[in-house]
């Protein structure tokens, strides 16, 4: 054994019971110098062990300075269980056809909510709140443009949706990490704090290469700063766990939420429905009835996610036309209908080439996609 552990054994474990052998000889000898050892002794282990109240109490707080402490090991690690969490998250979405047509059902107030509450089950659920500040000041003062930050990429990869466009706000269904350690919040944060500090470094230098091609001189000065000193890219958040539900996420306004549109409404939804094994749930015979007259009755707009509204008017307007020319009784046979033939009609109400081509390969592969979640959901049309 190595005399830096022998050192750590004796100082953690009180002096392998140095001080009550000390203390038993000075009872029993009256020596003034195992008086003054025993002195020595009992005053070093009492400075030490208010450094351990002082070090625990660093830890509880969980400082960002930590992070520098961490291994080389531990730095693999959480880069590890990033890279997997991000693999996990994009299969999940993949694979789970039929969430993305429930959830689309929801959003258009096709189906009610409560109809799927007994589906979804409870999970747990993280909240996160970010405040962050751009480099927007020392932009603006060399004549470049202001760089967006990259912690949102990094948190909706993970599988966070974020509550409206440049909205602080994120929420991530506990069900969707790969990792179990992650349910602990102490070492989500640590993760988070972590990963947070490895994109601001990574700002900092992409915004200097940026410079050093504007202003060398002003490159140098900034550099030899640091983000930190100069009080730039600062990042705070807040994370907390909730539960939630699909009755209690809402829109007050239909355009906007938070601070911007409301362009990923249906993510939300998403992360209620992700992961509670939806498609295993035995969903009654009331409700795939109702889910199939639904479909029934739905006009080909549903399939035309994100199309301007100009041109979702224009192809709902002529849809008639288009079930007769492809003989379509219902919106999901467009999945048997060949895009170029498809394009070739768009085009002839006025549409360009690559719109015609863009829309036809969506619509087909809409109808593609819900015709295979209602068979995950054991729902034939």
């Amino acid at each position: 054994m190595k005399w830096k552990e022998i050192k750590k054994i004796i100082v953690e474990y009180n002096l392998l019971g140095i001080k009550g052998v000390i203390t038993l000889c000075v009872a029993l000898f009256q020596l003034p110098l195992l008086v003054f050892v025993y002195f020595v002794v009992d005053l070093f282990n009492t400075f030490y062990e208010k450094f351990q109240k002082d070090k625990a109490k660093d830890l509880s707080d969980e400082k960002i300075d930590i992070i520098h402490t961490i291994t080389a090991e531990s730095k693999e690690d959480l880069d590890k269980i990033a890279r997997e969490q991000i693999e996990f998250y994009a299969d999940i979405r993949t694979k789970q056809k039929s969430l993305t047509l429930l959830n689309k059902l929801i959003s258009e107030s096709l189906i009610r909510e409560k109809d799927l509450l007994s589906l979804t089950g409870t999970s747990g659920f993280y909240q996160l709140f970010m405040y962050s500040s751009p480099l927007a000041r020392i932009a603006k003062s060399l004549g470049v443009g202001t760089p967006n930050r990259l912690y949102p990429i990094f948190l909706e990869e993970l599988g966070f949706a974020r509550l409206g466009q440049n909205s602080p706000f994120f929420i991530i269904n506990k069900n969707n990490l790969k990792e179990s350690r992650l349910i602990d919040i102490k070492e989500f944060k640590k993760f988070l704090n972590y990963h947070f500090s490895r994109i601001r470094g990574t700002e900092w230098d992409s915004f200097l290469e940026t410079i050093k091609t504007v202003n060398q001189s002003k490159y140098e000065t900034l550099k030899g700063k640091g983000y930190k000193s100069l009080g730039v890219l600062k990042m705070n958040y807040l994370l907390t766990e909730t539960n939630m539900n699909i009755t209690n996420v809402g829109f007050v306004d239909d355009d906007r939420m938070g601070l911007g549109n409301v362009t990923n409404s249906e993510k939300i939804n998403q992360q209620i429905l992700e992961g509670s094994k939806i498609n295993a749930a035995r969903i009654n015979k009331d409700l795939k009835i109702k889910i199939k007259k639904i479909i029934d009755k739905q006009d080909v707009t549903l399939l035309l996610d994100g199309v301007p509204k100009k041109t979702k008017l224009t192809i709902d307007q002529a849809q008639d036309s288009l079930r007769d020319k492809f003989s379509v009784d219902n919106i999901l046979d467009f999945s048997n209908v060949n895009p170029s033939d498809l394009s070739k009609e768009l085009k002839l109400l006025g549409l360009t080439k690559k719109v015609s081509d863009g829309v036809s390969t969506l619509m087909v592969s809409k109808a593609i996609e819900y015709k295979q979640a209602l068979l995950e959901l054991r729902i034939n049309i």
